[in-house]
């Protein structure tokens, strides 16, 4: 664990935690609010890449361990995180996330229920976890990571569909039952990114169809996220923000 006391001097730079932020969106995404002068939760299942992704990023970062299955360990990611903030967590970036591309017809039912766990249920886990410390600050907002696998039907994705689609209405949901403390929840849905886990499952190029004919850089979907999280998204809840390079534009 990152042991240092982050930097507290200025009240008006939030406290934010990002979960799966150990590698590829996560880490942009935790690297972005920490360049803006937020104070960071970094937290991955890998706990090894979560320190090493906060000790780049220096006094403003802190890590923490972080199965997003596991209730205690969001308790206790949370309580480290207000420990070394002094401060309740303003900002959730719910990212962990699993991908596997696995057909219908052969998916185990335990290799199906571990990838609903870890995407649509760990991200439930995580919006409740962090309501006592939103409540605490007066305000809060919430982004969960979707994919445009939740806006239409992929060949040998229908776990990781499901889950995707799920989020959507899980986001909206929660958008309304949160308002009336002053939090809100968006969902950002990035297309192809260049991450580990999309090179690892042989995306190194986008879908034929595409528009921007590239794959985005993990910062792009991290800029898109900072900006649900900011003042200037402050009209915008229950809503989603496609990032995809006009992949579910139509066809060119």
């Amino acid at each position: 664990m990152n042991s240092s006391r982050m930097n507290t001097e200025n009240p008006d730079h939030r406290v934010v935690m990002v979960t799966g932020a150990g590698s590829g969106i996560g880490e942009a995404t935790a690297r972005r609010f920490a360049h803006a002068g937020d104070r960071v939760i970094v937290g991955d299942i890998d706990f090894k890449a979560a320190v090493r992704v906060a000790e780049e990023i220096g006094t403003n970062a802190h890590a923490v361990e972080l199965d997003v299955t596991d209730v205690e360990q969001w308790s206790r990611a949370i309580s480290h995180g207000e420990e070394f903030t002094a401060a309740p967590i303003q900002v959730l970036v719910n990212n962990a996330g699993v991908y596997r591309q696995i057909a219908l017809e052969t998916i185990g039912l335990d290799e199906w229920r571990h990838i609903l766990d870890i995407n649509l249920t760990g991200t439930m886990i995580g919006m409740r976890a962090v309501l006592p410390s939103m409540r605490r600050a007066g305000s809060g907002v919430i982004v969960n990571t979707g994919s445009t696998a939740g806006l239409g039907g992929f060949m040998g994705l229908s776990a990781y569909s499901s889950t995707k689609w799920a989020l959507r209405g899980l986001t909206k949901c929660a958008a309304l039952e949160f308002a009336a403390d002053n939090i809100r929840v968006n969902l950002i849905v990035p297309g192809v990114t260049d991450t580990p886990a999309a090179r690892a499952a042989g995306f190194h190029s986008p879908i034929p169809s595409q528009a921007i004919p590239h794959i985005a850089h993990p910062a792009i979907v991290a800029h898109a996220t900072f900006y649900l999280a900011s003042p200037e998204a402050s009209y915008s809840t229950g809503s989603e923000l496609v990032v995809d390079g006009g992949q579910t534009t139509g066809q060119v």
